[in-house]
């Protein structure tokens, strides 16, 4: 279980970097997008995080933490791998 979740952790951290750190980076050298066109992009991840941990919390509370981690993990997982 451990492994597991330390698994998970180290993805979601990757994931974090990705978004916040990358993604900026590679739209405004790839792309061309000047670093205030993406304040609405950063301002809205941020927030969606937010308002997914509350959302998430507030779903455990009530069916359970496992329930929620599958539906999460298969959710990603759909989202995902169909584009990789």
């Amino acid at each position: 279980m451990f492994i597991s979740w330390a698994l998970t952790t180290g993805f979601l951290q990757f994931g974090y970097y990705g978004v916040n750190n990358w993604m900026p980076t590679y739209l405004e050298s790839e792309l061309g997008m000047n670093l205030k066109s993406m304040t609405g992009y950063m301002v809205g991840t941020y927030t969606a995080m937010i308002l997914g941990q509350i959302l998430a919390g507030l779903a455990a509370d009530r069916i359970g933490r496992r329930t929620v981690f599958a539906f999460g993990a298969f959710g990603a997982f759909g989202a995902f791998e169909p584009k990789v």
